[in-house]
């Protein structure tokens, strides 16, 4: 009977004894755990993070005791997510394929560029999320992660968003022109102007040594066109070089070389030769017939409230004075006050006149040789190549001086108002019942959006 106690005695204690060494041991078997489960993340970590140096003071700083204030769970769940997401965000910046998408294929169509633009736009919003996942980490766990890390990936997701940006500039401008054609992976820009506004969007792509598909200008054997090729102007005008323009092509505008007899201050019928050449040897030589005549009382006289961006157009009452209102029109002013104040006199241009820029403006008026009023800009001398962007600032400041309307507009005026109207340009407010109308404003998305919406023209899509 006592042996058998003893034996029960020896069993209790032996129990007894397994459970303190286990209560005091097993913590440190945990934590043993834990650490080796983090070891083996944070060398994960550092793999993917091999492009930013991280130094191993950071890593093993990641295995401080400091982080052993949470308890197993709470710590193996925060740790956890939070390694997963910076190695999600590593493995996606180290494996976008950018490059490719401004290559031929993906440019050699208005579909494939518009899918292209979606595409880019879809990456944007992904790294976004991922600049915003990086903040956050470092707003949240600032007791044990590198935040000098975190910073590093920050400044390559902005530093892509960035490239993208400019793709998507690239493709924007290439949706806006048909100055050009893809052959042998090669874009071939048919006008200069156009090409240099290529190349000036890509200097960036360019100094960061991206493969880019290659462009050029095409060669040039068109010869430069002389306009108007009929022109009328008032008794007493400075300088017919202000009025004629030589317009190539490929190299915007160039110097026209006039001559002939003729006298701005006799009124009188004159023939004035006028001759170009371009930067490629191209030439021409057209007569433009010159009327020079008094200055009369027209039909129309127009003010221009600056401040407003609106034009005023009136018409004789039965007192033979300005007081009926024709037409009122929202414009576009010269940005910082560049449309100058005053009174002038009209002349009449041509259905396409070339702008600063080396851009197009329809149905143009001369107000003095270098304020026009003209249709909003276009990229090149066609109808469906207008500036968009720019439509949709019709009513506030936006032009580099002269005075850009709807095309309706503008051709109301060229087609109504003789040359000699005068002109008056002011700030003030709008007079009483005078109420400036809403431009239309075209949707960016739009697949009609080279086009102007009041073009007349029988081909305007937005008509049908």
């Amino acid at each position: 009977m006592k042996y058998r106690n003893k034996i029960i005695l020896s069993v209790i204690l032996g129990i007894i004894g397994l459970t303190l060494i286990s209560i005091f041991a097993l913590p440190k078997i945990i934590y043993q755990i834990e650490a080796n489960y983090l070891e083996q993340e944070v060398l994960e970590v550092r793999s993917s993070l091999k492009e930013f140096k991280k130094s191993k003071e950071s890593i093993l700083n990641l295995l401080s005791t400091d982080i052993f204030k949470y308890s197993g769970k709470e710590l193996e769940k925060s740790v956890e997510n939070n390694l997963k997401t910076l190695i999600n965000i590593t493995y996606e910046l180290n494996n976008i394929d950018y490059e490719n998408m401004l290559s031929t294929n993906n440019l050699n169509s208005l579909e494939n560029r518009n899918k292209t633009i979606e595409n880019i736009n879809a990456l944007k919003n992904e790294l976004l999320d991922y600049k915003e996942k990086c903040n956050n980490l470092i707003k949240e766990n600032n007791s044990y992660l590198d935040n000098k890390d975190l910073n590093n990936y920050i400044l390559k997701i902005d530093d892509i968003l960035d490239t993208l940006n400019y793709y998507n500039e690239i493709i924007e401008f290439l949706n806006n022109t048909n100055d050009y054609y893809i052959k042998d992976n090669i874009i071939i820009f048919t006008k200069k102007n156009t090409f240099l506004g290529y190349k000036e969007i890509l200097t960036y792509l360019e100094n960061k040594n991206l493969d880019i598909i290659n462009s050029k200008i095409e060669n040039d054997n068109v010869s430069p066109v002389v306009t108007p090729r009929k022109l009328d102007l008032f008794v007493g005008s400075k300088n017919l070089k202000d009025t004629l323009k030589c317009i190539d092509e490929i190299d915007g505008e160039v110097e026209c070389k006039i001559s002939g007899n003729y006298n701005l201050n006799v009124v009188g019928n004159y023939n004035v030769v006028v001759e170009a050449i371009d930067s490629a040897s191209n030439y021409v030589k057209k007569n433009v017939e010159l009327n020079v005549k008094e200055k009369v009382i027209g039909p129309y006289y127009t003010e221009i409230i600056r401040n407003q961006n609106t034009v005023i157009v009136y018409g004789l009452d039965e007192n033979k004075q300005y007081t009926k209102v024709v037409n009122v029109f929202a414009c576009s002013t010269g940005r910082g006050g560049r449309t100058p104040t005053g009174t002038f006199y009209t002349t009449k241009g041509a259905p396409w006149g070339p702008l600063m820029g080396g851009v197009w403006g329809q149905y143009y008026t001369m107000i003095t040789p270098s304020i026009l009023f003209h249709s909003v800009p276009y990229y090149s001398m066609s109808k469906d190549n207008l500036e968009w962007q720019e439509y949709n600032k019709l009513g506030e400041e936006a032009s580099a001086g002269c005075v850009r309307l709807s095309t309706i507009d503008a051709k109301w005026i060229y087609d109504n108002c003789p040359s000699g109207m005068r002109v008056r340009i002011y700030d003030g407010e709008l007079p009483e019942g005078v109420v400036k109308p809403t431009p239309v404003k075209i949707d960016p998305n739009s697949q009609f959006r080279g086009w102007d919406p009041t073009d007349p023209d029988i081909n305007n899509p937005w008509n049908k």
